[in-house]
């Protein structure tokens, strides 16, 4: 999800993720993204092709492209929330290059995550040039899409250690207009090529 956000928001960029498991249950994140008018292409693969290399084996799979997109905003309600709970921090960051106001609402369990990641998006973010707010359990994010840049710029976040907070900081780096520093860079346990990866896009 994190480069698929990385290729919509970035105004020079075309991605190709292959192999990506696109069970239904678990592609929220990527429906929020089409909702907002990213654009993306999805090529499933034939059930021939599959076998014991592919993590999500039994599962559906497809090769996703994505390229640069101009973002409007939307309201995600509290079952998007939790079904895409651990791509909100990510989204936020969508969210702040769209055109537009976007409200997520009910995000209260954020705050029990590996990090109040509620306070820590939003305090993250907004130290990055973005503007979001918390409202009760809601965020709500002024988007940037009429500013240079989406309005980012370079600055020091805090990822409280949090692998999520760590990786949608990092995104946040190749889209603003200088660079980005953060905390927990050892924290991103979940993707631990995060950063080779980061490089290689940044190329």
């Amino acid at each position: 999800m994190f480069w698929l956000i990385a290729g919509a928001c970035h105004p020079d960029a075309e991605l190709t993720l292959e192999g990506v498991g696109v069970n239904p249950t678990r592609r929220r994140a990527i429906d929020l993204l089409l909702a907002m008018g990213a654009r993306i292409e999805e090529r499933a693969w034939p059930s021939t092709v599959m076998d014991r290399s592919v993590p999500a084996m039994g599962e559906p799979v497809a090769d996703i492209s994505v390229r640069s997109s101009h973002l409007e905003a939307i309201e995600l309600s509290q079952a998007d929330v939790a079904a895409a709970i651990d791509e909100i921090p990510i989204l936020c960051l969508a969210a702040a290059c769209a055109r537009g106001t976007t409200r997520i609402r009910g995000a209260g369990e954020l705050r029990h995550k590996e990090s109040d990641r509620l306070t820590g998006v939003a305090e993250g973010l907004n130290a990055l040039g973005a503007r979001v707010t918390i409202e009760g359990d809601d965020l709500v994010i002024e988007g940037g899409a009429d500013r240079a840049s989406h309005g980012l710029r370079g600055g020091e976040a805090r990822a409280l250690d949090d692998h999520r907070l760590a990786m949608t900081f990092a995104v946040a780096g190749l889209l603003g207009a200088a660079s980005v520093r953060f905390d927990g860079r050892s924290a991103v346990v979940s993707y631990p090529t995060f950063f080779r990866d980061l490089e290689r896009i940044r190329a």
